[in-house]
């Protein structure tokens, strides 16, 4: 698809009437916390910067900025968003849930309350408006306890019939045990729910199995190959379309899916179906500033636009562009429609 097949096909899509659809998002939820400033001096005491701190800004980030992506353009689409997750009974965790709160279009919040883990914060301290001096995390990475993976599993199977398609963001924060994972994927096959699942290189891989389609970038398929069959894979850093597709094949029968996307940062990303055809995306970015929360977006608009019921050949064309649009903007940022039909103008 060339940029004008593609802006003629969305603007056919987004005229065409539909009905309410639902759109889950099951993650890690966190918030980010950005402290701008400048820096003039080298501190006396050692050789490190020091930063005069001018403002600091508090976004939704990890799963919670998939959310915060999807509503900038959930009523276009008429998309219900039901977000799951567990949170700290902290000041964090209430904080976390007035921003998903504050959000455009229809939202439902199940939010989980851990009174043993606190709410993950990730604090960036830049210099300037997009030079990043350090980052610090403020987490718990134990595995859920039992009672708490029930509550969320009970949340999870009371709303599964209202959803068609749902997107688990695993970032390794102790929420994907394999019990919240292989349950939440038996209630979505059991209710036709469409599953999208984005990986992290900690999870067993084994985990995703029946999943509908995954989400890994180059270095993450490497590792889930590596850990499925023993075998080191290289994929050159997705360079090589063919070795791609070799290893989307691979994934794809040994996890029992219907579809295999492997981003692959300046190369674009391969898409291959469920008759093992493959597909090619060229990468759209021009200016990269940050690449904070691209692969968020990426699965954002992939996963709301086949919700709303566009082709999935459509939607990854679509979060190529809205990649390309939050990889020029600083931190965690979302990508509208306007913004998508602009960078695809460009081209």
């Amino acid at each position: 698809m060339v940029a004008q097949d593609i802006k003629e096909e969305l603007k056919s899509f987004l005229e065409k009437p539909r009905e309410r659809s639902g759109f889950g998002i099951l993650g890690d939820f966190c918030l980010d916390r950005f402290i701008f400033g400048s820096v003039e001096r080298i501190s006396p005491e050692a050789p490190v910067p020091v930063l005069l701190q001018e403002k600091i800004e508090d976004r939704l980030g990890c799963a919670a900025n998939v959310s915060l992506n999807v509503a900038a353009f959930s009523e276009a689409l008429s998309l219900d968003q039901h977000v799951f997750s567990v949170v700290g009974q902290d000041a964090l965790g209430e904080e976390l849930q007035r921003y998903l709160q504050a959000l455009e279009g229809s939202l439902r919040i199940n939010l989980i309350q851990d009174s043993e883990r606190p709410t993950t914060l990730k604090t960036r301290y830049l210099a300037g408006s997009h030079h990043q001096l350090l980052r610090v995390d403020t987490e718990s990475n134990a595995p859920l306890s039992e009672k708490v993976e029930t509550q969320l599993l009970k949340a999870l199977e009371a709303r599964m019939p209202r959803l068609s398609t749902l997107i688990v963001q695993d970032y390794a924060k102790g929420l994907m045990t394999q019990r919240v994972l292989e349950e939440t994927l038996r209630l979505a096959r059991e209710n036709n729910v469409f599953t999208i699942v984005d990986p992290h290189r900690k999870t067993n891989g084994a985990f995703y199995k029946g999943a509908t389609m995954i989400k890994p970038n180059v270095t993450e398929a490497e590792i889930l190959l590596k850990s499925l069959t023993g075998q080191h894979w290289d994929l050159k850093r997705g360079r090589e379309p063919d070795l791609i597709t070799k290893a989307a094949k691979e994934l794809r029968q040994l996890l029992d899916l219907k579809h295999v996307l492997i981003t692959r940062s300046a190369y674009g990303m391969t898409w291959l179906n469920d008759k093992d055809q493959a597909k090619h995306f060229p990468a759209l970015a021009r200016s990269v500033y940050d690449v904070t929360g691209a692969g968020d977006t990426t699965i954002a608009v992939l996963g709301a636009f086949i919700a709303a019921g566009s082709t999935i050949d459509l939607a990854c064309a679509l979060s190529v562009a809205a990649s390309s649009v939050v990889v020029a903007k600083v931190g965690t940022a979302a990508a509208s429609i306007a913004e998508i039909e602009a960078e695809l103008s460009k081209i």
